[in-house]
């Protein structure tokens, strides 16, 4: 699906949690008393680290120390080489540090922009045997992992296992819902501690920037909830510390840990999208930039502090990775037994074997088709509204349990006004006008999941139709960890739920959640659909532009082809003219009143009167000459590629010697030219003889017309076989052509003029029936300028893959 936002379902009031929602969490100012936190940045000068910020317990607290005054030299040296080191890894660990007062300590490097978190956490004593043993765990957890067939039995495996490496005493799988309100769905925890398998927390439990911080960093360790939290001195300014391990705690989240018994807390990202997220109408945005939050590992601890340290952490952290994977996967799998149901209905409703037809018809529905179409989306009714002017507008396809045609064209017109997208919500009557939910009647819908069939923002703006599908409101229990946050007593600005014994909600007006593998069965059958639409459409647009450029062709040929032949007609038109007057000049007889005419000067008359007459009837002949010639062309270019129906084997060497022969006069006209055929030896091509000779003709044509007369003429006309077609390429040393003009010279009626070439005639069609001939062979062609010169490259079928219509002409000598 497209689109996805959220809509925070919670009523928007200001009490404690809703402030929670604007806390800064990433800039605490302040980190957890069991580490050392600097904040360093490289010193321009000499380029060692500088320490801009610091924290930690032991500081001054007055200003930051320097490197050099807090650890020992050795460990001013692995820092400044771990962060001088090109090839270290993003986030490196560095063992064996020791502060100027004895203590060991573990750093972790992050860079955060221009900052550099050093964060300094107790030194673990972690053999050998505790590493192959937690890795053994790992090894064991994702292979079981693998084996599981569904998300709560995988949560399970994965809550185990992460207890047996941390040694929390409750490590529960919270699943988000569309909400952001969250189940527990699977849990591990030792006697003695209170379950919350099946509990459901509300939004405001976790408040958005903590889950924004996710995205930066997947995992928040609290290895003492009751330890006071220690200032970060820094002068210049706050610092964000939504990387660093030892970020400080919120007192807010303090208290809620206190009010649940925890004394320590880790929780573990798990990505993927939850179900049912989606947008809703009226979603201005994403309550969190979080795009794939599927749920929490979270662990608490109530006997006590409980530090973990990195290599338990980074296990934790890798079977969280391995459960996504296993739960993307398991949504895949299901989405695709979803979307198989919707290929197996979708062709007795709309198409035969030929492919999907538009022409959708809700008494053409087969009801076992339907039933399987409802099923895939576990939806109870299912509506398709056409785009306005398509065949499937009109009566909507209607299956299963619907509201009545007119409520269902109110719904399509209030859905036309939201915004663009996918909608997809499991509470309906909350979102529509009451007008509109009384039209629906009593026995509503309470879930909808729509998806346009606009395939652009420009025809959302219009009625672009809708797929819809309907599930019935679904009154459950939903039993709360407590009471929900906008139950509490006003009065505090930041004051966490007291109370977290399970009570009991009774929910109304909704419909069960819609789960992203039957939002991925109802995105497969819309596109489905609009691949119909767009078959249909693109047919008719193509049709369109067709008749829309022939027209522009008829249009474009009548003012060129008038353009052309009125030059040659007028000038024919002129010399008749006076080849007339001269002509009844010459005879006409004296008249009277002038001088009688010597008869050396009426020879001298006639003569000049001959010579004139010759000129002029020489310049008739050349002009009707150039008519004809534009006449044949116009001719060849009508007839170009079509009738394409000599098919058969030809011999290239064949073609290109009875081209050569055809333009032998140009070529003779020019003093030194080269001219070589390479590779067309025992060549051959399916076409039609008389067509494909034409091309060679306009392209040896063209590179005489078309030759740069400061050098000798070249042209190499060569072949060479691609898969199943043979490759043509016609070079020449000529003028060449400006690269803007590759698509456009091969349109009707374009001429190349260029300043050193040799002035040409012609109506500008030659490779304008090339084109033509060699897409009517199913072939391509297109045009390459090179340093001098050009390339004009062709391809045609190979006769061993097209079948010949007949036997294949003999081999030409080369001349």
């Amino acid at each position: 699906m497209n689109g996805h936002t959220r809509n925070e379902s919670r009523p928007a009031q200001d009490t404690g949690w809703s402030a929670c929602d604007r806390e800064p969490v990433h800039v605490p100012g302040t980190i957890q008393a069991h580490g050392l936190l600097l904040v360093l940045r490289m010193d321009p000068g000499d380029g060692r680290p500088l320490v801009v910020a610091a924290g930690g317990n032991g500081l001054d607290g007055k200003a930051p120390p320097s490197m050099d005054g807090l650890l020992e030299p050795e460990g001013v040296a692995l820092v400044e080489r771990a962060l001088s080191d090109p090839g270290a890894v993003a986030d490196p660990v560095i063992e064996g540090l020791v502060s100027r007062d004895g203590r060991r300590w573990t750093g972790l490097l992050r860079r955060d922009r221009a900052d550099i978190l050093l964060e300094l956490e107790p030194e673990q004593a972690t053999d050998a045997t505790s590493i192959r043993r937690i890795l053994l765990g790992l090894n064991q957890a994702i292979a079981s992992l693998q084996h599981q067939t569904d998300a709560i039995s995988a949560c399970q495996v994965a809550a185990r296992h992460v207890r047996d490496i941390t040694g929390f005493d409750r490590v529960m799988a919270y699943r988000f819902m569309a909400d952001w309100s969250g189940e527990v769905i699977a849990e591990s925890i030792v006697p003695g501690v209170d379950s919350y398998l099946g509990l459901v927390f509300p939004a405001s439990d976790i408040p958005a920037p903590a889950r924004a911080l996710y995205a930066s960093n997947r995992l928040r360790l609290i290895p003492d909830a009751r330890s006071a939290q220690v200032p970060l001195v820094s002068p210049a300014g706050p610092v964000d510390l939504g990387q660093a391990v030892l970020r400080g705690v919120a007192p807010v989240h303090l208290e809620y840990l206190a009010n649940m018994g925890v004394q320590a807390s880790m929780s573990v990202a798990i990505a993927g999208l939850p179900d049912g997220a989606d947008r809703e109408a009226g979603a201005a945005g994403p309550a969190t930039p979080i795009p794939a939050l599927w749920g929490l590992l979270a662990c608490h601890h109530q006997h006590g502090p409980l530090f973990i340290d990195h290599v338990r952490r980074q296990a934790a952290e890798t079977l969280a990775q391995a459960l996504s994977w296993r739960l993307g996967w398991l949504a895949d799998a299901a989405a695709g037994r979803r979307i198989a149901m919707i290929q197996d209905a979708v062709a007795p409703i709309l198409g035969s074997e030929a492919g999907p037809s538009v022409a959708v018809s809700a008494d053409g529905v087969e009801a076992t088709a339907g039933e399987t179409l409802l099923r895939a989306c576990m939806a109870t009714g299912m509506a398709v509204f056409g785009p306005a002017g398509m065949e499937l507008a009109g009566p909507p396809v209607r299956i299963g349990a619907l509201p009545s045609e007119a409520a269902l064209l109110q719904l399509v017109d209030w859905l036309d006004r939201q915004p663009a997208g996918p909608l997809t919500t499991d509470r309906l009557p909350s979102l529509l006008p009451p007008v509109l939910l009384e039209m629906l009647g009593t026995d509503h819908p309470c879930g909808l999941l729509a998806t346009p069939l606009a395939t652009s923002a420009a025809d959302a703006a219009g009625a672009g139709g809708w797929v819809l599908w309907f599930r019935p409101e679904l009154r459950r229990e939903v039993e709360w960890a407590g009471y929900k946050a906008t139950d509490l007593p006003p009065g505090r600005e930041l004051h966490p739920r007291a109370s977290f014994a399970a009570w009991r909600e009774e929910v109304a007006g909704r419909s069960a959640t819609w789960g992203a593998d039957c939002i991925a069965a109802a995105s497969y059958f819309r596109e489905t659909i609009v691949a119909s639409l767009l078959r249909r459409s693109r047919q008719i647009a193509r049709e369109a532009t067709q008749l829309r450029r022939r027209n522009e062709a008829i249009s474009f040929f009548a003012d060129a082809a008038t353009h052309d032949l009125r030059e040659p007609l007028w000038q024919i038109q002129v010399l008749s003219g006076l080849i007339r007057d001269g002509l009844r000049g010459l005879f006409a007889e004296a008249d009277p009143a002038e001088a009688p005419r010597h008869p050396a000067h009426e020879a001298l008359v006639r003569e000049v009167a001959d010579l004139e007459l010759e000129t002029m009837s020489g310049l008739i002949v050349t002009s009707a000459g150039r008519m004809r010639a534009m006449i044949d062309d116009l001719a060849r270019f009508a007839v170009a590629g079509r009738d394409v129906d000599q098919i058969r084997a030809v011999s290239l060497r064949r073609l290109a010697d009875e081209a050569l022969d055809d333009v032998g006069e140009a070529v003779r006209d020019v003093r030194d030219v080269s001219l070589s055929f390479d590779g067309l030896d025992g060549v051959l091509v399916n076409g039609d003889p008389a067509q494909l000779r034409r091309v060679f003709q306009n392209l040896l044509s063209n590179a005489i017309k078309y030759r740069e007369v400061s050098r000798p003429l070249g042209v190499v006309v060569s072949a060479h076989r691609h898969g199943t077609s043979v490759r043509v390429d016609v070079i020449d040393n000529g003028i060449g052509f400006d690269p803007a003009d590759r698509v456009t010279m091969f349109e009707p009626f374009r001429r190349l003029h260029h300043p050193t070439s040799v002035p040409t005639e012609g109506l500008g069609l030659g490779l304008s029936i090339c084109q033509r001939i060699v897409e009517a062979h199913g072939g391509t062609i297109e045009a390459t300028p090179l340093a001098h010169g050009a390339r004009i490259s062709f391809t045609l079928h190979d006769p061993g893959i097209v079948a010949a219509a007949g036997p294949a002409e003999g081999h030409h000598d080369a001349v």
